[in-house]
């Protein structure tokens, strides 16, 4: 089956119901079993509000709306909250203004890392081959019971970071599957990161994840970030196909991703591209935040064949007096560019 990766262009007065409509275009219902418990994701990057930083409530109700809308039992929709060791998801579900929308609905968190967290931290013996996971954690892998047999939401925002260049829904596992300690496997990210896609598939009956890329961050994400106004949206079955996809509408080389060369779960995506881009995506002018288009939003299937067109957002190395100009560097000529330079510290997604 080919992977596919719903995009859509949209606008502040049409967000919440236009994450609905996305949701469906992207075979939700079939990957999404509705008897079973399900987790959204939350991405809490900081518990200091900042746009592109985190999960957006506009992305969240949106999401909550379009699993009501295709008869999801709504006390069976639980938030999965994590802590990090610089991020308190309990002060970060407020300052980001997604208290209200989860109390509107009915939903409630599972906070994953509390002391007395219901989420039951266990012992896993995955049955696929680890690349380093088994390595990092030698005492034996832990992840939290009440993962196990439900299925996943990822709620990541379209954003760039500074250990894995880009960070989306396979970032966004990080943060639920491992535990405080989880900042041991920045040397080894990338296989992390395939390492935890291949235990997500063991565990969860469906993986779907919706991406906000309404408003977008540049530069030294997950925080310190430019932001472009980019007013997009994304959302796949496919965890490897939709990074892909926001990586290429990033102006990153997929092809040259480390984790395509780690693992067969990445064989067959070498190349992509958006049909009809350059009717239905914004112009590089948008993304550095001019007015956006007042046309509707329109659906976009993305299909593993070819390089985009377009590049919508830039991050490039360089010194703070190259960033000044970093405005008037934006635009269609702009050359190959990359992510920020790696750097030491923690950084979570």
């Amino acid at each position: 089956m080919r992977s596919k990766v719903a995009v859509l262009r949209t606008t502040p007065e049409t967000a919440v119901q236009d994450f609905g409509r996305l949701m469906e275009l992207a075979d939700m219902r079939a990957e999404l079993r509705p008897e079973a418990t399900t987790l959204l994701k939350v991405n809490i990057s900081w518990h200091v509000y900042y746009p592109a930083c985190s999960t957006s409530p506009w992305q969240l109700e949106g999401v909550i709306k379009g699993l009501l809308a295709a008869g999801f039992d709504p006390t069976r929709i639980l938030a999965a909250q994590n802590s990090t060791v610089v991020v308190d998801p309990h002060i970060g579900v407020r300052n980001n203004k997604l208290e209200p929308v989860l109390d509107k609905y009915g939903v409630r968190s599972i906070w994953l890392n509390d002391r007395e967290s219901e989420a039951d931290w266990i012992r896993y013996e995955p049955k696929g081959k680890m690349l380093v996971l088994n390595d990092v954690y030698p005492d034996g892998l832990m992840i939290p019971k009440s993962l196990i047999g439900a299925n996943i939401v990822h709620l990541p925002t379209l954003k760039t970071h500074v250990f894995t260049e880009m960070t989306g829904a396979m970032k966004n596992a990080f943060g639920g599957l491992l535990h405080l300690k989880r900042h041991w496997t920045h040397s080894v990210i990338h296989e992390t990161l395939v390492d935890l896609l291949t235990i997500q598939k063991e565990i969860h009956p469906g993986v779907f994840a919706v991406m906000d890329g309404t408003i977008s961050g540049d530069g030294p994400g997950p925080r310190a970030m430019r932001l472009r106004v980019t007013n997009l949206m994304l959302a796949s079955r496919d965890q490897v196909a939709i990074d892909a996809t926001a990586a290429k509408l990033m102006g990153f080389d997929g092809r040259r991703r480390r984790e395509r060369r780690e693992s067969g779960l990445f064989a067959k995506r070498e190349h992509i591209r958006v049909e009809r881009a350059e009717a239905d995506l914004p112009r590089p002018a948008q993304a550095a935040g001019e007015i956006p288009s007042p046309e509707p939003a329109r659906a976009v299937v993305v299909l593993r064949v070819a390089a985009l067109p377009r590049r919508l957002l830039v991050s490039f190395r360089g010194n703070e007096a190259k960033a000044r100009y970093h405005e008037e560097r934006l635009g269609p000529a702009v050359p190959g560019v990359r992510a920020e330079r790696r750097r030491r510290g923690v950084a979570d997604p």
